[in-house]
């Protein structure tokens, strides 16, 4: 009976790792193709910065105030929380950062350990994989495959790949108005 268990799990774990392997990303080519089906699949897809972030174990929750919807029948301007989470063994991978801008890739989460924290949409995201703007361009995720010389390249490739923005905040006027009649 133990030799069956133990043939089990090693079957297990070597079927478990040449499915993990199969789907690595190791050329450019595959990286490229894995971006294209995010941006093609992805349910929500929005741009924002973070503006507060609580942890709770491995899972960190992040309010992220809306600043551009590019897919997401049910995002609004405002805030939304995103659910983050650190694997076992990927705490080497940066995570998302307070006040820095980014592109989230997410999903609808089931997760009610930060019911608490509150938001402007109702939806609770949760996110692996996202764009962090830097100071002249952006990098794709924590997997740090894609970099961006310009914030310009970055949308080109999107609106290339067929992702536009559907709503944004509308930046105010830098000049004032002038009330007063002459």
């Amino acid at each position: 009976m133990k030799l069956t268990i133990n043939f089990f799990a090693i079957i297990s774990a070597i079927f478990f790792n040449s499915i993990c392997n199969a789907q690595t990303i190791n050329t450019p080519e595959q990286w490229l193709i894995f971006q294209q089906n995010e941006l093609k699949n992805c349910p929500y897809v929005f741009e924002g910065k973070i503006i507060q972030q609580s942890k709770k174990g491995k899972a960190t929750c992040s309010v992220l105030q809306i600043t551009k919807i590019y897919r997401g029948d049910q995002l609004n301007i405002g805030t939304i929380k995103v659910v983050t989470t650190i694997a076992t063994g990927a705490e080497k991978f940066p995570q998302l950062h307070k006040d820095n801008t980014y592109i989230i890739f997410g999903n609808l989460s089931n997760s009610t350990l930060f019911k608490s924290v509150a938001s402007v949409n109702t939806l609770t995201l949760w996110s692996n994989d996202w764009v962090v703007f830097q100071d002249t361009g952006a990098e794709w995720g924590w997997r740090k495959k894609t970099n961006y010389k310009t914030v310009d390249d970055l949308y080109s490739f999107f609106k290339e790949n067929g992702l536009i923005v559907k709503e944004e905040v509308q930046q105010q006027s830098t000049t004032p108005t002038d009330s007063t009649t002459h």
